[in-house]
């Protein structure tokens, strides 16, 4: 387990730095001073002559410290296993809690959850909230996948469908990123494809 040790006196060029460093199991190197030590302690960092600017807050000496060469630069890599939810005891005990998909809708019980509506209240009619593509891309492959698994249903076939208001211009443009090829309806052979009642011919235009 990482260690953090409290007010550790670190010397630099003769003068004394107080750190709070995390102790590390890693071999080979003494000690990192990162970007919070650089920032905290307002340390300036030469690219150009790879020196490193540091001010004394006791004295006011600037120390200048040059960087080591590429040779002497070691990768650091972070080794630790990571414990794979498998292995966890709490989760080989209760496999079924910790399943990684659901195989269903849960069971009858007692306790069902119910939802109140307020009195005398509408069907919510509005539209849909803008998407980007891969949005819209990624709530169809979740919408099938709710299907497919019976969680959601289509509405009953003898249900009275909601009206939708048109979707937003922006949404319709948004769909068209990527796309290359554009067509147009047939308004003269694709309107009358689909033969329209007689009680209705009237209010055609």
């Amino acid at each position: 387990m990482n260690m953090i040790v409290k007010r550790l006196s670190l010397n630099i060029g003769g003068e004394e730095f107080i750190i709070g460093p995390v102790v590390l199991p890693h071999q080979g190197i003494d000690i990192i001073l990162g970007m919070n030590w650089m920032t905290r302690e307002q340390r300036d960092l030469d690219i150009g002559s790879g020196t490193v600017r540091i001010r004394s807050s006791t004295s006011g000496k600037i120390i200048r410290v040059h960087m080591p060469n590429q040779k002497h630069i070691e990768p650091i890599v972070n080794t630790a296993e990571l414990t794979e939810i498998k292995k966890i005891p709490v989760v080989c005990d209760f496999p079924d809690v910790f399943s990684e998909e659901l195989p269903g809708l849960p069971p009858d019980r007692d306790v069902e959850f119910s939802i109140e509506l307020v009195p005398e209240t509408t069907p919510i009619s509005r539209r849909p909230y803008r998407m980007a593509p891969d949005e819209l891309k990624e709530l169809k492959t979740q919408l099938q996948g709710q299907l497919d698994k019976g969680f959601i249903r289509p509405s009953s076939l003898f249900t009275v469908k909601n009206k939708y208001p048109l979707p937003h211009i922006d949404i319709l443009f948004d769909q068209l990123a990527g796309a290359r090829v554009f067509s147009k309806i047939d308004l003269r052979f694709g309107y009358y494809q689909i033969k329209i009642r007689k009680e209705d011919i009237p209010k055609t235009a």
